[in-house]
């Protein structure tokens, strides 16, 4: 009895164990099937189709919360992320509902956080960012600063993430931290560039800004003028920050200047000398403001 039971058994499990081989070497030759069309393509429809596929086998052989199941989920959420772009699209909510799960499976994996998991979780940050442009995923932007923290990275990375994470928090009105993050990013660059450096003078930007959300216009005007003299002597005329910062002071100057800061403000502002665009004179035409990326 106890044989007949052994053979009736083994009858049922080797068609199981003969799909779990089969469905492996599904896997395998689509994940070499990707990689070759990855390297060979650029367009990103085929790659997603076969993502999908690659995705939905990843689950069904080696489970939910498998290293392969977290390598297929990223890569997937990366081709959504690349179609999508900076929008907010559906290409690019698919890529953060599977960026988050991504980083959930590497929760439970208990996987180390290195400086790969550092540029995957600085992307799916701004993921989040182009959908939710109305709102601050401060758990996201602190996680990242906080695995930073937590890493053997140079300065200058770590002065880039706060830089990042910064101007996130200022558009989502949150002036203090992203003033101190600005400080932080600023004191870093300046030890490494020196002063007179284009991080730098980016930098002194986006401190300006915070000044000028806090309506300290003496601590923003100098910032702009030396952002405008760095970007004008070094011949970037066509920058969204050379223009920005010209259009600001040009509004102080001008549009506010008999309650801010007094007539004296505009005629030393016609003497700077480094307006772009032959404007030296003119205080009717404006040039439009550039929202500057991260």
């Amino acid at each position: 009895m106890l044989k007949k039971v052994f053979i009736i058994t083994m009858l049922c499990i080797a068609p199981a164990l003969s799909g779990e081989a089969t469905d492996k070497a599904d896997f395998k030759r689509l994940y070499t099937e990707f990689n070759d069309l990855y390297a060979n393509s650029g367009d990103v429809d085929p790659l997603i189709k076969l993502g999908e596929k690659l995705y939905k086998l990843a689950s069904k052989t080696y489970g939910k919360n498998s290293q392969n199941m977290a390598v297929a989920t990223y890569n997937l959420a990366s081709l959504y992320d690349e179609k999508g772009g900076e929008t907010d699209s559906d290409e690019e909510k698919k890529a953060f509902k599977l960026y988050k799960k991504y980083f959930d499976i590497l929760d439970k994996l208990k996987t180390i956080k290195d400086n790969t998991y550092l540029q995957q979780y600085q992307q799916y940050m701004f993921t989040y960012h182009n959908i939710k442009k109305g709102k601050a995923n401060e758990k996201i932007s602190g996680k990242l600063l906080n695995t930073a923290y937590g890493l053997n990275i140079t300065n200058l990375e770590l002065a880039n993430i706060e830089f990042t994470v910064a101007i996130i928090r200022f558009k989502h009105k949150k002036n203090k931290i992203s003033e101190t993050l600005f400080n932080n990013a600023l004191e870093k660059f300046t030890q490494e560039y020196g002063s007179e450096n284009e991080s730098v003078l980016h930098l002194q930007y986006w401190l300006a800004m915070v000044d000028l959300k806090n309506k300290k216009f003496d601590e923003a005007i100098p910032r702009l003028e030396k952002v405008a003299k760095f970007y004008f002597d070094n011949k970037l005329e066509q920058n969204t920050v050379l223009e920005n910062s010209h259009q600001i002071l040009h509004n102080i100057y001008f549009t506010k200047r008999n309650y801010i800061l007094g007539e004296t403000h505009s005629k030393k502002y016609h003497n700077l000398g480094y307006l772009p665009y032959g404007q030296n004179n003119d205080d009717s035409t404006f040039l439009p403001i550039v929202r500057v990326n991260p």
